[in-house]
C-alpha cells in the first residue's frame, strides 16, 4: 500500500515537472513591494516652452499579438516587462516608465496577482505611468467611431478605478494609418494629445509637422506629435548639447512658435522591440548624461502627456494644423480587408452591442430589470481586445485567430444573452396574448422604420406549410417563407416599428390572404416599384434602371474581378500599386447555374453560382417590396481557395465625377481618383458617387467591407477578399517581411452582403447614412410567452430631426443616469432638435466621451430637451428619467448538497485533485477527473445572468462546491414554475433532466475549449510558437463550428496542478427549464462528469431569439470536400 501510494506521488511529480516547462508555475517572483522610491511629479505649467525643450517618453512596445499569441505574451512578455522595469526602477531612481493598454493590465491582474499589487505601488510612487488612455493600442481604421470611443472609455475607466490615474494622451506608435475622424473622437473623449511614429512608413501625405494641431471633420482638434521617432532605436545622443537636436527644435519654433519636440524612448533591440520589457540600458545611461550635462536644451523624461499638458490653449492656437487623414501608401491598404471573417465578426459585435445596450436600458427604465453591467463590459472588453492593431487588421500568425475568433464568439454570446434577457423582461409588460405565436420585434435605430424582418421559424410552426403574420392591430402584413444558404427555413415579413422600440406580431399557421405585389422576377430580370434589374449571360448585373429618376445607373455590367496580388513584402498589410493598376487577370463568368430562388410578395431573388480560379462564388441578387425596396442587394457566399488574387466588385456608373464621398463613421471625406500615393482607401458602411451635375448619384452600402478604389470618374471597386501570394520563407527568426503562411490567410467560406442605392441630388438628400444603418442594423425578432398586458408596443426615445442620430444609448458606468451619445450626420448645423422619452426627463447634463462631467446642465421643458448641433458634432449627455425602480433579481437560489470540488486558488491549484476519496471515486475531485479546476479568484459569490441570480458555493481549500450528476433527485420549492441551472461538463454532453413526468433533453456544454471557430488552417510538421515567417505547408482546413450554449461566466484560463493553462478558457453555462405544474423535484441525468454548480428558481421573463450571428458558421459536406487534400497550390 505504501509502495503503491509512493508510485502515485512520483507519477504526479513527473507530471508537475513536465507541465512546469510550458505553464506559468509561479506568481510570486520579484522582491518586496515596500518602500518604493518616489519621483516628484513635474507641474506642466511650470515648464517654459519658449526655451528649447525635448520631451522623452520612456516606453516599451508590446504587440499583444503578432508573430506570437496570447499564451507566450502572458508567460514571457508580460513577466519580462514587469521584472525588467522593477529592476530598472531600483537602478535608476529618476526613471519613469509609460505603458499603455488597459487590457494588458487586466491580464497581469488575472495571471500575476501578487506582482500586480507591486505594480500598483510603483504607479502610486510615480514611477510607472498607465499611459495611452485606451483598452489596447487599437486599429483605428476599421472599428466604428463608437468602438473607438469605447476603447478610450474602458481604458480610462480601468486606469481610474485600479490606480486612481488617467492620461490625457493617446499613443499609437505602431498603427497602420489614421482616419480624419480620429482627432474629433479624441477631442470628444477629453484627450489633449496624440502621438505616433508610423508616418515614417511612407505616409501618403508626408509628415505635416513634428508638433502641431490635427483637426477633424467637426472642427475639433488635438495636439499631435507626428514624428516621435523609432521606439526600437537606442538613444545614444546626449541631447542637452546635441547640435542636430537643437537645429530640429529651432526649425519647429519657426513653424509653431515653440522650440519643442517629443520622442519615444523604447525598449528591446532590432529583433525584439515589439515584446515589451524596459527601456534599453544604453538609452537610460545617455538620459542620465543628458540630465547631468549643461547645455542649451532642457531634456525632460516623464509622463506621456506632459508636453501636451504643458502647451497652453493660446500656444496651441498658433501651432501648424493638418485637416485631413493620415494614411500610409502601402501599409494602410491590405489591412482593410485581410482576415475578412475577423472583420465581419467584429462588425457583428459592434451592431449587437449597440442593440443589446438599447434593449437593456429600455428594460431597466420600463420594467426595473437589472442592467447587465458585467456581462456587457466583459463582452466589450473581448471585442475591443480583438481590435488590437495586429489582430483586427489581419497581420498575425494563424494561432492568434483561433483565440480571436473564440473571443469574438464569446463576446457575441454575451451580447446576445443580454439582448435576449432584456427583451424577455420587456415582453412581460406588453400584451402578448395573441392568436398563434407571439413575436416581439425590436428596432434599435432612433428612427421609425417600415423594414422587413427575417426570422427563424418558431418551433411550434416548424412543420407548417404556410404561415401568415399579423401586426399588433390584428391586420395581416406581407410575408413569405424563405431559405438561407444554411438550408434553414425562415419567415420574412414586413414590419412597422417606432424608434428605439418594439411591436408585438403574431405568426399563425395559415395561408396568407395578401396576393398583391409589385415584385416581378424571371430568370434574368427583377423589378420592384423602384428598379428594373437585368442579369446577363455571365451572371452579372448588367442593368439597373431607376424608375423614379428615369435613368440607367450602370454604364456596363457589375463584375467580380480577380486582380494580380503579389506584394513585395508584408503581404497581409499591403496591396501594391503595381498590381492594382493592372487590368483584372480574370472575371467571374460562365455560371454553373442561374435560377430564381425567391418569388414572394415581399422579396425576389436570383441565385448565380460561378467558379473561378479555384473559388466557388454564389450570389443572390435581391429586390424587396416596401421600404427595403430602395436597394439592390447582393448576398454572397464565397468558398475562397484562390492564391495571389485580389477580389473586387467593380461598379461602372453612369454618374461621373472626379471625387467620391466616403463615410468615416464620424464625418465624411472626399477623395479623387486613385494615384500611386493613394489607391486603396478606407471607409465605413458606405461611399457615394454623385454626378458632377449634382442631379443624381449612387451609394454603395458595403457592410463589413472597408477598402475600395476609385479607378476613374465613374468606376468604383469594393474590395471583398485580399488573398496575397508570397515569397517562399527560408527562415523564421528574423522579420524579413515574407510571412509565407499569409498566402492562405482567407481560405474558407465567407458570407457577406453589399447593396446599391441610387438617388436624386446628393447623399444628404438621399439619406444614405440611414440607408446604410437600416441595411446593417436589422430589426430583431424574438419569440415571447403569452400573457395579458396593457400595450402591444413601446418607444423609449424620439428625436425630432433625422439629421441627428443616437449613436449610443447605455447606462453610465457609475450608475448615475442614462448616457446618450448623438451625432450630426450631414455636416450641416441644425438647431432646436427635440429629444423626448417615454418617461419624463427630470435632469440632463453634458459629459465627454469617457463620461467625465463637463459641468454643463441642460434645461428641460415639460420633459423635453432642445439641442443645437454644429456640423458633424458629437454630443454626449446624461439623462435622469423617472423610471421603474431597479430590481436586483427575480429568482431565488436553491441550496445544494455539494459533493465535489471543482475550484482552486492560485495558492493551492491541486485543491480539487484531492486524495480524500478512494481512487475509485477520484472523479469526485476536479472538474473533469484530470486535475483541472476553475480559477477561484475569477468568480464572485454570485453569478448574475440577466435577472437570474446563482449563488456559488465556498471555494475554500478542501471544500466541496458542485454536484456530480449521478441520477439523484433534488427537491424543488412548492410552486416552482421555472428552474435555472448553472452547469458544465467535461465535454459537450447530451443528457436528460426529468421533472413532473416530463423529460428535458439538454446539451451541457464542455467547460473548456473553443466556443466556436471559423475555418481553421492546420499546417504540416512542427509549428513554432514564435515565427516571423512560417515555413510550414498547409495540411488541411478544419471546417467552422459553433457551440450554442449560453455562457453565464467565463475566465481566460483554468488551473492545472502545476499552474495556469494560459488563455485556455473555462466556462459555466446557464439553462432554463419550465417545470410542469405540481412537480416537486428534478431528477438529474446519470452523467458523472456533468457538474451542477448552482440552481435558482423563479420566472425572470423569457425570450427566444429568432436570428443568430453564427448562421455563417454552418458547413456542409460540399464544403468539406472542396477543402480536402491536396491543398497546396
Amino acid at each position: 500500500m505504501i509502495i503503491s501510494f509512493f508510485k502515485f506521488k512520483i507519477n504526479r511529480l513527473a507530471l508537475l515537472i513536465a507541465l512546469s516547462l510550458v505553464l506559468n508555475v509561479s506568481t510570486a517572483f520579484g522582491q518586496s513591494a515596500a518602500n518604493k522610491t518616489k519621483v516628484a511629479g513635474i507641474d506642466p505649467k511650470s515648464i517654459d516652452l519658449t526655451q528649447p525643450t525635448l520631451f522623452l517618453v520612456p516606453y516599451s512596445h508590446l504587440d499583444d499579438v503578432w508573430r506570437w499569441a496570447y499564451p507566450q505574451v502572458i508567460r514571457d512578455f508580460l513577466k519580462l516587462t514587469l521584472d525588467d522595469n522593477f529592476a530598472a526602477f531600483e537602478k535608476y531612481p529618476d526613471y519613469v516608465f509609460n505603458w499603455s493598454g488597459a487590457s494588458r493590465y487586466q491580464m497581469i491582474k488575472e495571471y500575476y496577482p501578487e506582482k500586480y499589487e507591486e505594480l500598483k505601488q510603483w504607479v502610486a510612487a510615480g514611477r510607472w505611468y498607465p499611459s495611452g488612455s485606451s483598452w489596447v493600442e487599437n486599429d483605428v481604421n476599421v472599428p466604428s467611431s463608437e468602438a473607438n470611443i469605447r476603447q478610450l472609455l474602458m481604458g480610462t475607466q480601468f486606469f481610474q478605478n485600479e490606480f486612481g490615474k488617467e492620461s490625457r494622451e493617446f499613443m499609437l506608435p505602431d498603427c497602420f494609418g489614421f482616419p480624419y475622424s480620429l482627432p474629433s473622437i479624441l477631442n470628444h473623449c477629453g484627450i489633449r494629445g496624440f502621438s505616433t511614429q508610423k508616418l515614417t512608413w511612407e505616409s501618403a501625405n508626408g509628415i505635416p509637422f513634428n508638433v502641431g494641431r490635427w483637426v477633424g471633420p467637426d472642427g475639433k482638434s488635438v495636439i499631435a506629435a507626428l514624428n516621435a521617432g523609432d521606439y526600437s532605436r537606442p538613444h545614444k545622443t546626449v541631447y542637452s548639447t546635441d547640435k542636430a537636436t537643437l537645429e530640429r527644435l529651432e526649425k519647429n519654433k519657426q513653424i509653431s512658435g515653440l522650440p519643442i519636440d517629443y520622442y519615444y524612448m523604447g525598449g528591446g533591440d532590432k529583433n525584439n522591440a515589439d515584446r515589451g520589457g524596459a527601456v534599453q540600458k544604453s538609452s537610460l545611461e545617455n538620459l542620465k548624461k543628458s540630465k547631468e550635462t549643461q547645455g542649451p536644451i532642457r531634456v525632460i523624461a516623464g509622463k506621456a502627456d506632459l508636453m501636451f499638458n504643458a502647451i497652453s490653449n493660446e500656444q496651441a492656437k498658433n501651432l501648424p494644423t493638418w485637416n485631413s487623414e493620415l494614411q500610409l501608401i502601402k501599409h494602410s491598404t491590405g489591412v482593410l480587408t485581410s482576415q475578412a471573417y475577423t472583420k465581419k465578426i467584429n462588425r457583428d459585435a459592434e451592431l449587437l452591442a449597440d442593440a443589446s445596450e438599447r434593449a437593456a436600458v429600455s428594460a431597466l427604465l420600463l420594467t426595473g430589470s437589472a442592467y447587465p453591467y458585467k456581462a456587457l463590459n466583459n463582452a466589450w472588453g473581448l471585442m475591443l481586445r480583438n481590435q488590437f492593431h495586429d489582430n483586427l487588421p489581419g497581420t498575425s500568425i494563424p494561432k492568434v485567430y483561433e483565440h480571436s475568433w473564440n473571443d469574438g464568439i464569446i463576446a457575441l454570446n454575451q451580447f446576445a444573452g443580454a439582448y435576449k434577457d432584456a427583451i424577455g423582461a420587456l415582453a412581460q409588460t406588453l400584451n402578448t396574448d395573441v392568436a398563434g405565436v407571439p413575436v416581439l420585434v425590436f428596432n434599435p435605430l432612433s428612427i421609425a422604420r417600415k423594414d422587413n424582418v427575417e426570422a427563424f421559424i418558431p418551433d411550434a410552426l416548424a412543420n407548417a406549410e404556410s404561415i401568415a403574420v399579423f401586426n399588433n392591430k390584428g391586420s395581416e402584413v406581407p410575408s413569405q417563407i424563405t431559405t438561407g444558404f444554411d438550408g434553414k427555413r425562415r419567415i420574412l415579413f414586413q414590419s412597422e416599428l417606432p424608434p428605439v422600440g418594439a411591436v408585438i406580431y403574431s405568426l399563425r399557421e395559415a395561408k396568407s390572404q395578401i396576393k398583391n405585389s409589385d415584385l416581378v422576377v424571371k430568370n434574368d430580370y427583377l423589378e420592384n416599384k423602384n428598379y428594373q434589374v437585368k442579369i446577363d449571360e455571365n451572371g452579372n448585373i448588367s442593368s439597373i434602371f431607376d424608375k423614379h429618376l428615369g435613368k440607367e445607373i450602370l454604364e456596363k455590367p457589375v463584375q467580380l474581378e480577380f486582380g494580380e496580388n503579389f506584394p513585395d513584402t508584408k503581404p497581409a498589410w499591403r496591396i501594391y500599386w503595381k498590381d492594382v493598376k493592372k487590368p483584372a487577370r480574370s472575371v467571374a463568368a460562365n455560371p454553373i447555374s442561374v435560377k430564381v430562388v425567391e418569388n414572394g410578395p415581399l422579396r425576389i431573388a436570383i441565385e448565380v453560382v460561378r467558379e473561378n480560379e479555384g473559388s466557388r462564388i454564389t450570389q443572390r441578387i435581391q429586390l424587396s417590396g416596401g421600404a427595403d425596396g430602395s436597394r439592390v442587394e447582393t448576398v454572397n457566399q464565397v468558398d475562397w481557395k484562390s492564391r495571389g488574387a485580389l477580389l473586387k466588385a467593380a461598379f461602372h456608373f453612369t454618374a461621373s465625377a472626379p471625387e467620391a464621398t466616403y463615410n468615416l463613421g464620424l464625418g465624411t471625406i472626399k477623395r479623387g481618383n486613385r494615384t500611386e500615393k493613394q489607391y486603396e482607401v478606407s471607409h465605413h458602411s458606405w461611399f457615394d458617387l454623385t454626378d458632377k451635375s449634382g442631379d443624381f448619384g449612387v451609394s454603395i452600402l458595403s457592410g463589413a467591407k472597408y477598402g475600395s478604389d476609385k479607378v476613374d470618374d465613374n468606376t468604383l471597386r469594393l474590395t471583398l477578399i485580399h488573398g496575397p501570394d508570397t515569397k517562399e520563407s527560408v527562415q523564421e527568426v528574423l522579420d524579413d517581411g515574407t510571412m509565407s503562411e499569409m498566402r492562405w490567410q482567407d481560405w474558407g467560406r465567407h458570407e457577406f452582403s453589399y447593396a446599391l442605392t441610387s438617388h436624386k441630388a446628393d447623399w444628404r438628400k438621399a439619406k444614405t447614412q440611414w440607408e446604410a444603418m437600416r441595411f446593417e442594423q436589422r430589426p430583431a425578432a424574438f419569440e415571447v410567452p403569452k400573457h395579458n398586458g396593457n400595450a402591444s408596443s413601446f418607444s423609449l426615445l424620439k428625436i425630432s430631426n433625422d439629421q441627428v442620430n443616437i449613436q449610443a444609448l447605455k447606462m453610465a458606468e457609475d450608475g448615475s443616469g442614462v448616457v446618450l451619445r448623438m451625432q450630426e450626420l450631414n455636416g450641416q448645423a441644425c438647431n432646436d432638435v427635440k429629444l423626448t422619452a417615454a418617461l419624463p426627463i427630470v435632469a440632463a447634463d453634458v459629459l465627454d466621451g469617457v463620461e467625465r462631467s463637463l459641468n454643463t446642465k441642460l434645461a428641460t421643458k415639460k420633459g423635453t430637451l432642445s439641442l443645437n448641433f454644429e456640423p458633424y458634432e458629437l454630443k454626449t449627455i446624461r439623462l435622469k428619467l423617472s423610471g421603474a425602480k431597479a430590481e436586483l433579481a427575480t429568482t431565488q437560489p436553491l441550496a445544494l448538497n455539494y459533493d465535489i470540488d471543482i475550484f482552486s486558488y492560485n495558492s493551492y491549484r491541486e485543491d480539487g485533485y484531492d486524495d480524500r476519496n478512494p481512487r475509485s471515486e477520484g472523479h469526485r475531485g476536479t472538474m473533469d477527473g484530470t486535475g483541472r479546476t476553475y480559477p477561484a479568484e475569477m468568480i464572485d459569490d454570485k453569478v448574475q445572468v440577466g435577472n437570474v441570480t446563482f449563488s456559488i458555493g465556498t471555494r475554500k481549500d478542501g471544500e466541496y462546491n458542485a454536484v456530480a450528476s449521478l441520477g439523484q433527485t433534488i427537491e424543488l420549492p412548492k410552486g416552482t414554475k421555472v428552474l435555472h441551472i448553472l452547469a458544465a461538463a467535461d465535454v459537450d454532453s447530451d443528457v436528460i433532466f426529468k421533472a413532473g413526468g416530463k423529460e428535458f433533453p439538454l446539451t451541457i456544454g464542455g467547460w473548456t475549449g473553443y466556443m466556436g471557430s471559423w475555418d481553421n488552417r492546420e499546417f504540416e510538421g512542427f509549428v513554432a510558437e514564435l515565427s516571423y515567417s512560417m515555413r510550414n505547408n498547409l495540411k488541411t482546413i478544419h471546417p467552422a463550428f459553433i457551440r450554442n450554449q449560453r455562457i453565464a461566466w467565463a475566465a481566460s484560463h483554468h488551473h492545472l496542478p502545476a499552474g495556469d493553462a494560459l488563455y485556455e478558457y473555462s466556462y459555466l453555462f446557464a439553462y432554463r427549464l419550465e417545470i410542469p405544474e405540481n412537480a416537486t423535484s428534478i431528477t438529474l441525468p446519470n452523467s458523472r462528469f456533468v457538474r451542477i454548480v448552482a440552481m435558482s428558481v423563479g420566472d425572470e421573463g423569457n425570450a427566444t431569439a429568432l436570428q443568430s450571428s453564427f448562421e455563417d458558421l454552418q458547413r456542409d459536406e460540399a464544403f468539406k470536400k472542396r477543402f480536402e487534400l491536396p491543398l497546396n497550390r
